[in-house]
């Protein structure tokens, strides 16, 4: 992994699809891997059935193909044996205790994977810069945003969407608008209503790629109260009194001299 740039910058790696793992700060490593388009890969028969359902063209056939055989090289860098990956929804549907993410852009495709509650991966060649137009950007990015690489603000939106199954909490279509992206020094951190905030790893390929990707951990089960005897119940703790802090205070504060989004 590489040092961070400046705020508002992704790091730039030599080779993006060199890469094994991505540092989620606060969760934990998320570990990757790619598989080039061209790349013939035998897929599990229940793959294949899929794929006769889903894809029309040989090109989506391709990238469904180089979807699996990275999410199959994925699973075997977690130390699991390969396993047909579905769809649960919008999700691809990993094996049970792993969550994952796919996607394609330009030449690769690439599979992030975790023991995590969810998992958001995107990968945006440099040619993707072409179809950011003013107003296209206008429409998923805030003037804030636009501060800061939009190719990259847009990659790191993709990652949450993809996280979160495209949907909001409230089970409508989530737009990229809506989800609010303030720069950090791992990439950005992203806001979601109803959600706590998305840590989100950025990195920058020397070719203008970007690849970005974000998790979230499962939720810690909270301490069964202690037996007691029948006649007795738990005791009632009495209520404390909290202090509200800014979202971001989970992961990192807000960067010096750039402002908050809002």
């Amino acid at each position: 992994m590489t040092v961070p740039g400046p705020v508002g910058q992704v790091p730039a790696v030599r080779d993006p699809a060199a890469l094994t793992e991505a540092a989620i700060p606060g969760v934990g490593a998320l570990a990757l891997a790619f598989a080039a388009l061209d790349e013939d890969a035998a897929l599990f028969a229940a793959e294949r059935a899929l794929r006769e359902q889903e894809c029309r063209s040989q090109a989506r056939r391709r990238e469904f193909t180089a979807g699996r055989l990275a999410a199959h090289l994925v699973l075997t860098a977690l130390g699991r044996a390969p396993e047909p990956v579905l769809m649960a929804g919008r999700r691809p549907q990993f094996p049970p205790g792993v969550a994952g993410s796919l996607r394609h852009s330009g030449l690769w495709a690439v599979a992030g994977a975790g023991r995590f509650a969810m998992v958001g991966v995107d990968l945006e060649t440099a040619a993707a810069r072409c179809a950011l137009g003013p107003r296209a950007v206008r429409l998923f990015c805030a003037p804030e945003e636009q501060q800061a690489d939009v190719l990259a603000v847009f990659s790191a939106k993709e990652s949450v969407y993809k996280a979160l199954g495209g949907r909001a909490t409230d089970g409508a279509e989530l737009p990229l608008s809506r989800i609010v992206c303030e720069p950090a020094a791992h990439g950005f951190t992203a806001y979601v209503t109803g959600q706590l905030p998305f840590p989100v790893r950025a990195l920058h390929g020397a070719d203008g790629s970007v690849l970005t990707a974000t998790a979230r951990p499962h939720p810690h089960p909270a301490a069964p109260c202690p037996p007691r005897p029948a006649e007795s119940r738990c005791p009632r703790r009495p209520p404390t009194r909290t202090t509200r802090t800014p979202l971001n205070a989970a992961f990192e504060g807000p960067a010096q001299g750039v402002a908050p989004c809002g």
